[in-house]
């Protein structure tokens, strides 16, 4: 089974890993990772704030305490050169997340992770994020549509 499937049979919210997807994508700069996760966020009814706002979330005021750690969590695991998480991250997140919900949501960021550097290294185009979108969710494209 693929790693996404894994994470979507989670348990976890689908709008949290939305979330964290597209926070991962940002920072590595993936324009198509970010594409398309902006469609899936959409699809899932998340607001044009808290998709946009992703980039700003310790500022914006759309986001719960959950959601929060999830991203400064995303932002720890994908910035490993040169650091390690920092300390106390792991105790704050146990609070939030049980052992099982933190292990599923830490295979969402270096999964995505992994994506990002696949997609930025061969060049893939925003502008495939619409046909990618509608092959993967065809149910929530046709809803969208």
């Amino acid at each position: 089974m693929e790693t996404g499937s894994l994470v979507a049979k989670s348990g976890l919210e689908p709008n949290l890993i939305t979330l964290v997807v597209l926070r991962a994508s940002q920072m590595n700069r993936c324009a198509f990772c970010i594409a398309l996760h902006m469609r899936e966020g959409q699809a899932q009814g998340e607001s044009s704030d808290r998709l946009s706002g992703v980039a700003a979330w310790r500022d914006a005021p759309w986001y719960n305490e959950r959601e929060r750690l999830a991203l400064e969590w995303t932002e720890a695991l994908t910035q490993l050169v040169g650091q390690h998480p920092p300390s106390g991250l792991l105790e704050r997140m146990k609070e939030h997340y049980d052992e099982r919900e933190l292990v599923y949501l830490t295979l969402a960021v270096s999964s995505i992770n992994t994506f990002n550097r696949f997609n930025v290294a061969f060049g893939t185009s925003p502008a495939d994020a619409d046909a990618v979108f509608k092959m993967m969710h065809s149910k929530a494209a046709a809803a969208h549509a």
